[in-house]
């Protein structure tokens, strides 16, 4: 797995629209204002369609039919269209010569207002491009800014964590075990030393997620392990 640039988009409402603003990028900073290119009705109409377009899909045969598809991607053209414009589209353009320079990928890093929480964002569709989120270059994450600091959870030595590593069989392996080694001792550094942590990994190949630690190994904490 390469190395992912962080490309933070901010998204503020402005007037009866909104600002995308680069705050944080590999080519610097940038802004366009924009409108959604959808009502609030029409919104909630399509991201019906989309739900039961997914839904019929996994009835069936667990792959998106054409048709469902182009739904799909018709959805997050119109949402790149809109928030990727002008400056910001160029800024990711500039950002993604600076990643293939570097060797490296993106992490698209979306910070939004809460009336656009509800908007299926991880459909975000480039043409020529694709699905932002699928692409082996790029990440697609939603950043949540806490309005205060988390506060500590106080635990009693040794740390045991259950880390969870996914297995699609159509895409290529993770190095599971090494970066979730890695991920977890770095962050337990400032609040444990190395024998006072504790391990592990699992990867599910089945799709079904297990309920509970493994056996013989109880107060095992999990954590989810992403870039």
């Amino acid at each position: 797995m390469r190395e992912l640039l962080d490309f933070d988009v901010a998204i503020e409402p402005l007037g009866d629209g909104y600002r995308a603003r680069v705050v944080s990028s590999p080519a610097g900073e940038a802004y366009a204002d924009f409108a959604l290119p959808f009502t609030d009705d029409n919104l909630t109409i399509l991201i019906l369609r989309v739900i039961g377009s997914i839904g019929r899909a996994r009835r069936k045969v667990r792959q998106i039919q054409s048709e469902e598809r182009r739904l799909l991607e018709d959805f997050g053209d119109q949402l790149f269209q809109a928030v990727f414009s002008g400056p910001v589209g160029e800024c990711l353009g500039r950002s993604r010569l600076v990643a293939d320079g570097r060797d490296a990928g993106l992490r698209i890093r979306l910070r939004l207002p809460g009336a656009l929480a509800n908007i299926p964002w991880e459909y975000l569709h480039e043409t020529g491009y694709g699905f932002l989120g699928l692409s082996p270059e790029t990440a697609l994450v939603r950043y949540l800014e806490m309005p205060a600091p988390v506060k500590p959870f106080p635990v009693s030595p040794p740390l045991r964590i259950l880390a969870m590593v996914a297995a699609p069989a159509d895409v290529p392996e993770l190095e599971g075990d090494r970066r979730c080694s890695g991920r977890c001792a770095c962050a337990t550094t400032t609040c444990c030393t190395s024998s006072g942590t504790a391990a592990t990994t699992r990867t599910p190949r089945t799709g079904r997620s297990p309920s509970r630690a493994p056996t013989g190994r109880p107060g095992w904490s999990p954590a989810a392990i992403s870039d």
